[in-house]
Protein backbone atom coordinates (compact mmCIF):
# COMPACT_ATOMS: atom_id res chain seq x y z
CA UNK A 1 0.00 0.00 0.00
CA UNK A 2 1.11 3.59 -0.99
CA UNK A 3 1.18 6.57 1.49
CA UNK A 4 -0.39 9.54 -0.45
CA UNK A 5 1.83 12.51 0.26
CA UNK A 6 1.28 16.12 -0.12
CA UNK A 7 3.85 18.49 -0.28
CA UNK A 8 3.28 21.70 1.53
CA UNK A 9 5.94 25.16 0.98
CA UNK A 10 6.27 28.24 -0.17
CA UNK A 11 9.82 27.82 -1.51
CA UNK A 12 9.02 26.34 -5.03
CA UNK A 13 12.41 24.94 -5.32
CA UNK A 14 12.02 23.00 -2.23
CA UNK A 15 8.66 22.10 -3.10
CA UNK A 16 9.64 20.73 -6.67
CA UNK A 17 12.93 18.87 -5.22
CA UNK A 18 10.73 16.92 -2.51
CA UNK A 19 8.25 16.03 -4.98
CA UNK A 20 11.21 14.48 -7.58
CA UNK A 21 13.04 12.57 -4.61
CA UNK A 22 10.00 11.06 -3.70
CA UNK A 23 8.43 9.68 -6.75
CA UNK A 24 11.25 7.22 -6.98
CA UNK A 25 9.74 5.61 -3.90
CA UNK A 26 7.83 2.94 -4.48
CA UNK A 27 6.06 2.91 -1.03
CA UNK A 28 5.05 7.07 -1.60
CA UNK A 29 2.60 8.12 -3.85
CA UNK A 30 2.96 12.24 -4.30
CA UNK A 31 -0.04 13.31 -4.63
CA UNK A 32 1.01 17.26 -5.51
CA UNK A 33 3.04 20.23 -3.98
CA UNK A 34 2.01 23.70 -3.39
CA UNK A 35 2.05 26.50 -1.34
CA UNK A 36 0.29 27.35 1.76
CA UNK A 37 -2.26 29.37 0.36
CA UNK A 38 -2.95 27.32 -2.47
CA UNK A 39 -3.31 23.98 -0.15
CA UNK A 40 -6.19 24.17 1.44
CA UNK A 41 -8.08 23.96 -2.03
CA UNK A 42 -6.37 20.68 -2.94
CA UNK A 43 -6.58 18.96 0.65
CA UNK A 44 -10.40 19.46 0.65
CA UNK A 45 -10.49 16.38 -2.29
CA UNK A 46 -7.46 14.63 -1.95
CA UNK A 47 -6.93 11.13 0.40
CA UNK A 48 -4.02 12.84 1.96
CA UNK A 49 -2.07 10.57 4.86
CA UNK A 50 1.02 12.83 5.26
CA UNK A 51 1.70 16.50 4.92
CA UNK A 52 5.45 17.38 4.40
CA UNK A 53 5.12 21.09 5.82
CA UNK A 54 8.31 23.28 6.19
CA UNK A 55 9.94 23.89 9.54
CA UNK A 56 7.73 25.73 11.89
CA UNK A 57 8.02 28.96 11.91
CA UNK A 58 5.45 31.89 13.08
CA UNK A 59 4.38 31.90 9.63
CA UNK A 60 3.55 28.45 8.98
CA UNK A 61 2.30 27.65 12.77
CA UNK A 62 -1.35 29.07 11.12
CA UNK A 63 -1.08 26.11 8.79
CA UNK A 64 -0.99 23.27 11.12
CA UNK A 65 -4.56 24.54 12.31
CA UNK A 66 -5.80 24.54 8.76
CA UNK A 67 -4.56 21.30 8.22
CA UNK A 68 -6.47 19.39 11.57
CA UNK A 69 -9.52 21.58 10.40
CA UNK A 70 -8.94 20.35 6.57
CA UNK A 71 -8.93 16.58 7.86
CA UNK A 72 -8.20 15.54 11.10
CA UNK A 73 -6.41 12.21 10.67
CA UNK A 74 -4.11 13.87 8.29
CA UNK A 75 -0.92 13.05 9.79
CA UNK A 76 2.08 16.25 9.85
CA UNK A 77 5.71 15.97 9.03
CA UNK A 78 7.98 19.24 9.45
CA UNK A 79 10.78 19.13 7.12
CA UNK A 80 14.40 20.55 8.16
CA UNK A 81 14.00 20.79 12.10
CA UNK A 82 17.26 20.92 14.02
CA UNK A 83 17.11 17.70 15.93
CA UNK A 84 17.02 19.62 19.70
CA UNK A 85 14.65 18.86 22.39
CA UNK A 86 13.69 22.76 21.99
CA UNK A 87 12.55 22.15 18.14
CA UNK A 88 11.10 18.70 19.07
CA UNK A 89 9.23 20.14 21.42
CA UNK A 90 8.23 23.11 19.59
CA UNK A 91 6.66 20.84 16.88
CA UNK A 92 5.02 18.91 19.34
CA UNK A 93 3.50 21.59 20.43
CA UNK A 94 2.57 23.31 17.26
CA UNK A 95 0.42 19.59 16.67
CA UNK A 96 2.94 17.91 14.31
CA UNK A 97 3.40 14.58 14.48
CA UNK A 98 6.67 14.13 13.66
CA UNK A 99 10.15 15.85 11.89
CA UNK A 100 12.76 15.07 9.38
CA UNK A 101 16.13 16.27 10.64
CA UNK A 102 18.12 19.26 8.64
CA UNK A 103 20.37 16.35 7.90
CA UNK A 104 18.32 13.55 6.49
CA UNK A 105 19.00 11.57 3.57
CA UNK A 106 16.19 10.62 1.37
CA UNK A 107 15.85 7.20 3.28
CA UNK A 108 15.03 8.85 6.93
CA UNK A 109 13.00 10.84 5.61
CA UNK A 110 10.82 7.79 3.79
CA UNK A 111 11.36 5.97 7.14
CA UNK A 112 10.37 9.52 8.81
CA UNK A 113 6.84 9.48 6.51
CA UNK A 114 6.51 5.78 7.16
CA UNK A 115 6.75 5.71 10.99
CA UNK A 116 4.38 8.82 11.28
CA UNK A 117 1.55 6.83 9.09
CA UNK A 118 1.73 3.65 12.23
CA UNK A 119 2.01 6.88 14.79
CA UNK A 120 5.40 6.23 15.42
CA UNK A 121 8.32 9.04 16.04
CA UNK A 122 11.96 8.89 14.80
CA UNK A 123 14.23 10.34 16.65
CA UNK A 124 18.26 10.76 17.63
CA UNK A 125 18.73 8.73 20.74
CA UNK A 126 19.77 12.01 21.86
CA UNK A 127 16.59 13.59 21.67
CA UNK A 128 14.34 10.30 23.00
CA UNK A 129 16.95 11.37 25.94
CA UNK A 130 16.30 15.13 26.50
CA UNK A 131 12.29 13.84 26.12
CA UNK A 132 12.83 11.05 28.82
CA UNK A 133 14.47 13.57 30.87
CA UNK A 134 11.70 16.42 30.52
CA UNK A 135 9.34 14.04 31.30
CA UNK A 136 11.41 12.63 34.22
CA UNK A 137 10.97 16.42 35.24
CA UNK A 138 7.09 16.76 34.75
CA UNK A 139 7.04 13.73 37.09
CA UNK A 140 9.05 15.43 39.62
CA UNK A 141 6.42 17.66 39.63
CA UNK A 142 3.74 15.62 40.44
CA UNK A 143 5.75 13.76 43.10
CA UNK A 144 5.98 16.99 44.92
CA UNK A 145 1.78 17.42 44.46
CA UNK A 146 1.72 14.29 45.72
CA UNK A 147 3.73 14.72 48.89
CA UNK A 148 1.80 17.82 49.46
CA UNK A 149 -1.47 16.11 49.10
CA UNK A 150 0.08 13.20 51.94
CA UNK A 151 0.91 16.24 54.27
CA UNK A 152 -2.50 17.65 53.84
CA UNK A 153 -3.93 13.70 54.96
CA UNK A 154 -5.44 12.54 51.33
CA UNK A 155 -4.46 9.39 50.15
CA UNK A 156 -2.13 9.27 47.39
CA UNK A 157 -1.92 5.93 45.01
CA UNK A 158 1.02 6.37 43.89
CA UNK A 159 1.47 2.95 41.52
CA UNK A 160 -1.16 5.41 39.31
CA UNK A 161 1.29 8.66 38.74
CA UNK A 162 2.86 7.42 35.63
CA UNK A 163 -0.20 5.17 34.29
CA UNK A 164 -2.69 8.62 34.29
CA UNK A 165 -0.06 10.83 32.04
CA UNK A 166 -0.82 13.99 33.24
CA UNK A 167 -3.50 13.38 35.93
CA UNK A 168 -2.90 11.37 39.26
CA UNK A 169 -5.05 9.66 41.56
CA UNK A 170 -6.01 11.29 44.70
CA UNK A 171 -8.41 10.56 47.32
CA UNK A 172 -9.04 8.75 50.52
CA UNK A 173 -11.15 5.90 48.75
CA UNK A 174 -9.00 4.76 46.29
CA UNK A 175 -7.48 1.66 46.48
CA UNK A 176 -4.59 0.13 44.51
CA UNK A 177 -5.96 -1.83 41.66
CA UNK A 178 -9.45 0.29 41.83
CA UNK A 179 -10.52 2.56 39.48
CA UNK A 180 -10.84 5.56 41.19
CA UNK A 181 -13.68 7.99 40.73
CA UNK A 182 -13.37 11.18 38.95
CA UNK A 183 -13.44 13.49 41.60
CA UNK A 184 -10.31 11.56 42.88
CA UNK A 185 -8.22 13.01 40.35
CA UNK A 186 -6.19 16.51 40.58
CA UNK A 187 -5.46 18.03 36.76
CA UNK A 188 -1.04 18.14 37.14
Amino acid sequence: MQINVFIVSNVRLHRDGLVELLRGCPSIKVLGADSMQETQNVLRTTATDVALIDAPSPGNSELVRVLRQICARIRILAVGIRETATEVLACAAAGIDGYVPMDAALGDMVVAIENVVRGELTCSPKVAASLYQNIGFSRGGRRQRADRARASGRRVDESRLPHQGNRMALGNTAQHGEEPHQEHFAQA
